[in-house]
């Protein structure tokens, strides 16, 4: 099985073994660039105080953020926003680094999902601050602003390719070990795999596996190329994506 993947966990590709003996191979296809040249647009904790609620949408959302907030020398225990956060695995990143989740999805890891739970408050006229990839869906935004909230969207990073050298060994050893299952947890990250291998009929290349999303984002953003998504975990993790894919595996 190989998993796609951005930089917050692994930053090389990388293989190992689960318990059931089918080989797990990790290829980072995304390249996280922080956006240096744009100043954090606030210069004291009382100009980020005049939000009501900060949504993080991912972990590099995050890591990004905290590490402005560092730099800039604000003390995270006098902001008085609300966070919420997308996911659960940024939710736990958010605690370690002293930042308390308010509002998350249940279930549903995704900008829908979180839409979902923030719409059970009142939006109207809530100030809202979204730091962010450049490339984010507007989704999110957009829904916020119909439901009569303010939203500033920042844009804290943008997203490229891995290094070569991380490339040239991935398609190396996708060659020794062709996948029986590939797994991409986002649409970034199927459509870098695409542009990494240069694959020009993407249909045909993956006809003899199976393809896993993450979530429906993800499988809808893969079947728009015409490719079947066979596998979708009911909670969108990394880790339930692994689980159910190493099912199907062992099933079929």
């Amino acid at each position: 099985m190989l998993l796609t993947h951005g930089e917050c966990d692994f930053d090389f590709f990388s293989q190992s073994v689960l318990n059931s003996g089918i080989r797990l191979l990790h290829f980072p296809v995304i390249k996280i660039n922080e956006i240096v040249n744009k100043l954090f647009p606030f210069s004291s904790i009382s100009e980020l105080n005049k939000f009501d609620i900060i949504i993080l949408t991912s972990v590099n959302a995050s890591k990004i953020f905290i590490s402005k907030i560092n730099d800039a020398r604000f003390d995270l225990s006098k902001l008085t926003p609300v966070f919420a956060a997308v996911g659960e695995r940024t939710s736990e990143f958010c605690k370690k680094n002293k930042i308390n989740i308010s509002i998350s999805p249940k279930s549903d890891f995704s900008g829908e999902g979180l839409f979902d739970e923030l719409k059970k408050i009142n939006l109207l006229n809530k100030n809202i601050l979204i730091p962010c990839s450049k490339l984010s869906r507007t989704f999110l935004p957009d829904k916020l602003k119909e439901s009569g909230a303010f939203v500033e969207v920042v844009h804290t990073y943008d997203i490229d390719l891995p290094d070569k050298n991380i490339i040239d060994e991935a398609s190396n050893l996708i060659k020794i070990y062709p996948p029986d299952v590939y797994m991409f947890t986002s649409p970034s990250t199927f459509c870098n795999f695409v542009k990494i291998l240069k694959i020009d009929d993407v249909k045909t290349y993956f006809s003899a596996s199976a393809i896993a999303a993450i979530g429906k984002v993800t499988k809808e953003a893969i079947e728009n190329f015409g490719v079947e998504v066979k596998i979708v975990p009911e909670f969108s993790t990394v880790d339930e994506l692994i689980k159910v894919s190493e099912r199907f595996l062992l099933e079929n």
